[in-house]
């Protein structure tokens, strides 16, 4: 079973060598409240102002992140989903062999199809990886939002005060709003960075599991299932893919975060403009179709860009390997032509990617001018007044709406885009593993054992005695490029001297020749396939000692 396959072994001490003594982890040792302050960065910064920071200066992996901790997480919550899929799947083969027996027996019998188990998700297992920073995070996100709102709220009475106060009515300051706009922008600032701070170390955590996670499932997949992964794929899922999961994890906030701040913010526009907030409203709704656009574009681009780079890697890993062949054949520039090809697919993809997200910067920094253009052009036009504090208040809404609206389709493509690589992950930890049998020599302990025999268990399902295996024969390896051209040309020459034979033959009404003049002292395995290129598919070929006697032809002709 999956849940008693032995994990593979991530400590750093397994190799047997003397772990390396790092400096103790001051974000672990240091204290919840200092940890806000990231107090416990500032001896690194200390150490980089005096000195260049080394390898001795990292700290040491906290214990939660561990890969080795990481990975139990992982089985814990994906080994029994794993196991109840593979149940279940095997209950549906076997229903579905009855199935297509019984329509066989009687073709005219009316039955349900059996429906397959529905694959785990692999999504919620690593949401269930992530523990409680996730949703930490979460919450400070919230919060976050929270403290942007009240800025805008505090600004409309501070500018009024000044007017006042530059206009000598002797109103009094409200000391308790510019004490609240500061404070807001002070717990803004914490909360954002702790929300960021919890957000990245959950998608490092994330992206250690999944490498860890694709690492131990290679080492336990069965041969069928090898057979069907090569290491262009697997290469991709432990880089591209758990890459793409988890640098898009601080966008997936925004696909909730956005929503409650944009209705929150256009309520309070529209109670301090009125209508006139409706045309900035307006200029960002024409903006979004053409972000969300883009955003698809990249997402495209995106999906067939990790495609073409599995068969990238697999190419290229195959000239490596082999390279010894490649350069004793001389097949260099095939290979390397195999290379260029995919590579040039890749680059034309990753162009796309690239050009789509900076005409998406470009809109993100235009389309804040234009709706403030449009704020202060609507509200003198409507209302015959430019109040200052008004019309500063208004944009401070605007504000907050603009740019997390404008962030809104890079969410949906970073949601998107974390949900395929995901599901390509799961795809593979899916795949059937290898039979782990428990053996008793330590208690605990577990290891693969190898098939019993006959003799051992009647119950096996193959057992072979005393056969003789071989070696498959060795692949036809082609010659290079310069002696094939050679050979190309030598039969085309002895392809023109045997149609000028028949010619002759056939204007004299002699017998022509049944085969190329000189073609029996080259080899069947060089002649043969050049001829059938050239043209000659009905040649028949001579041996060196045996002649071959043609049939007799009564009407000759340059085509016979």
């Amino acid at each position: 079973s999956a849940s008693s396959r032995p994990m593979a072994d991530l400590s750093s001490g397994s190799s047997g060598m003397a772990a390396k003594k790092y400096p103790k982890n001051l974000e672990q040792a240091s204290c919840f409240p200092l940890n806000w302050f990231f107090s416990f960065f500032c001896p690194v910064i200390c150490h980089g102002c005096r000195r260049p920071l080394t390898k001795d200066d990292i700290w040491e992996v906290a214990d939660c992140d561990q890969a080795s901790k990481a990975l139990s997480r992982l089985k814990r919550s994906w080994d029994p989903k794993f196991q109840h899929y593979h149940d279940e799947l095997a209950k549906h083969q076997a229903a579905m062999k009855q199935y297509e027996a019984q329509i066989v027996a009687d073709p005219t019998i009316s039955l349900s199809r059996p429906i397959p188990p529905k694959k785990p998700s692999f999504v919620k297992t690593m949401v269930s990886v992530s523990g409680w920073r996730l949703w930490w995070g979460a919450v400070l996100v919230l919060l976050q939002q929270a403290t942007t709102l009240i800025t805008p709220l505090t600004m409309q009475p501070l500018i009024t005060a000044i007017f006042h106060l530059r206009a000598g009515d002797g109103s009094p300051f409200p000391y308790h709003w510019a004490v609240l706009f500061v404070l807001s922008s002070l717990l803004m600032a914490i909360f954002g960075s702790n929300s960021e701070r919890y957000t990245w170390h959950v998608a490092s955590r994330l992206r250690v599991a999944m490498m860890a996670g694709v690492y131990d499932k290679v080492l336990h997949l069965n041969n069928a299932s090898s057979s069907q992964t090569d290491s262009g794929q697997m290469i991709t899922l432990i880089s591209a893919d758990a890459r793409n999961s988890t640098d898009a994890l601080p966008f997936l906030h925004v696909l909730w975060a956005v929503p409650i701040l944009v209705v929150t913010a256009l309520v309070l526009l529209f109670t301090t403009l009125g209508w006139a907030g409706l045309p900035p409203l307006v200029v960002m709704l024409l903006c979004l179709p053409l972000q969300i656009w883009i955003s698809k574009k990249v997402l495209y681009s995106t999906k067939n860009y990790l495609s073409v780079n599995d068969e990238r890697v697999k190419v290229t890993n195959e000239t490596i390997q082999g390279i010894r062949v490649v350069k004793f054949t001389g097949l260099e520039e095939t290979f390397a032509g195999r290379i260029r090809d995919t590579r040039t697919r890749q680059a034309n993809h990753l162009r796309v990617t690239y050009y789509a997200r900076c005409f998406m910067m470009l809109i993100l920094r235009m389309v804040p001018t234009f709706v403030n253009v449009a704020a202060f052009v609507s509200y003198p036009l409507m209302y015959g007044d430019a109040n200052p504090a008004v019309i500063f208040t208004a944009m401070a809404y605007l504000g907050l709406i603009s740019m997390p609206l404008s962030m809104l389709p890079l969410g949906f493509a970073a949601g998107a885009q974390t949900l395929a690589s995901m599901r390509r992950v799961g795809e593979f930890m899916l795949l059937p593993e290898r039979i782990v049998q428990a053996t008793p020599q330590e208690e605990g302990a577990t290891r693969v054992d190898s098939i019993p025999s006959a003799d051992e268990d009647a119950g096996a399902a193959i057992a072979v005695h005393g056969a003789t295996f071989r070696w498959a024969d060795p692949p036809k390896v082609p010659p290079p490029m310069p002696e094939m051209r050679a050979r190309e040309a030598l039969a085309a020459q002895l392809l023109a001297e045997w149609k000028r034979q028949a010619k002759e033959a056939a204007r004299t009404g002699a017998r022509p020749p049944a085969h190329p003049p000189g073609a029996a002292e080259i080899p069947d395995a060089i002649m043969l396939p050049i001829l059938v290129k050239m043209g000659l598919k009905k040649a028949r070929r001579p041996t060196a000692d045996v002649a071959v006697a043609p049939a007799p032809s009564p009407s000759p002709s340059p085509r016979n």
